[in-house]
């Protein structure tokens, strides 16, 4: 379970639905719009179900990767998106940074027994450029309870 997270200054909270996650009753656990270099990017932190497949992972990188304009990447290429991050001392979460023609998306998964957390800035590429390293401290502050 998530127990706490420090959302950067200049986030403004939303409780703005998204329609599709809605249609397959995904809840999100918070989310906030970011405004800069004249447009908006969003902040969204997502539980889902932890499987521990490979699989289900890739399916969500592919989904990810057209969600900003990209065809799903070959396996090359998911090796060189995926990189280590430690958030709350869990060594094993991944990074993954798709840019896409003109929106981009920084994703974070954060493995716990039952659940993956996922932490994920979608919007223009030059925003979330801006705003990853805002972003990263983001979810490095996260802190969960009961551990693994």
């Amino acid at each position: 379970m998530l127990k706490t997270y420090k959302p950067h200054e200049d986030w403004k909270k939303t409780d703005e639905e998204d329609p599709k996650a809605k249609a397959l009753n995904i809840r999100r656990e918070a989310a906030f719009k970011v405004f800069g270099e004249g447009s908006e990017a969003l902040v969204t932190v997502i539980p889902m179900p932890n499987t521990g497949g490979m699989q289900e992972m890739r399916g969500n990188i592919e989904r990810w990767a057209g969600q900003v304009g990209l065809p799903p990447p070959t396996p090359e290429q998911l090796r060189d998106l995926l990189t280590g991050i430690t958030v709350d001392d869990i060594e094993d979460c991944l990074l993954i940074d798709l840019r896409g023609p003109k929106d981009r998306s920084v994703v974070v998964v954060v493995p716990l027994a039952d659940k993956n957390w996922i932490f994920k800035i979608t919007g223009p590429e030059k925003l979330v450029g801006a705003q990853k390293d805002k972003f990263e401290t983001f979810v490095k502050s996260a802190k969960f309870e009961g551990g693994r």
